[in-house]
């Protein structure tokens, strides 16, 4: 009668430590996911703000020496709600990646795809938190 007890205990461990298992793999497929959507999420962001540093460094060429700091912060960062240093941070970006201005978009087309090569400044927190750090190797796997 123990032997039954002891087998049926048994049973009993191995169908809960099976379903577990596949309840442990189910959570890290979800986390493996969501990992992956934050890791594009970050190139979508780098892009973009590669992008905006683009467009403001082009706008400080027409603006010229002078009288760039005054427009920018009246036609830029104010009525958009964007921090000087923010702004400047997308700046630098592109200065640090002009070299990659003129590559030809990557073979699928997404702005946000992760051969770009863009070498990010940040670790993606808010620039006004003191996330920035220096030139970071290349997010291009």
């Amino acid at each position: 009668m123990q032997k039954d007890t002891k087998e049926k205990s048994l049973a009993v461990r191995k169908a809960d430590l099976e379903n577990l298992l596949t309840e442990a793999v189910e959570h890290h497929n979800y986390v493996e996911t969501a990992r992956s959507a934050v890791a594009n999420a970050q190139q979508v962001a780098l892009f973009h703000a590669w992008q905006a540093g683009i467009r403001l460094n082009e706008m400080k060429k027409l603006v010229g020496h002078g009288n760039w700091q005054s427009w920018f912060e009246i036609n830029f960062c104010k009525p958009f709600g964007v921090s000087d240093r923010t702004a400047r941070l997308y700046m630098k970006i592109d200065t640090d990646n002009a070299h990659l201005r003129n590559r030809p978009p990557s073979s699928s087309g997404a702005c946000g795809s992760r051969d770009h090569g863009v070498r990010p400044l940040v670790s993606f927190g808010s620039p006004e938190a003191g996330t920035t750090r220096g030139k970071a190797p290349s997010m291009t796997n």
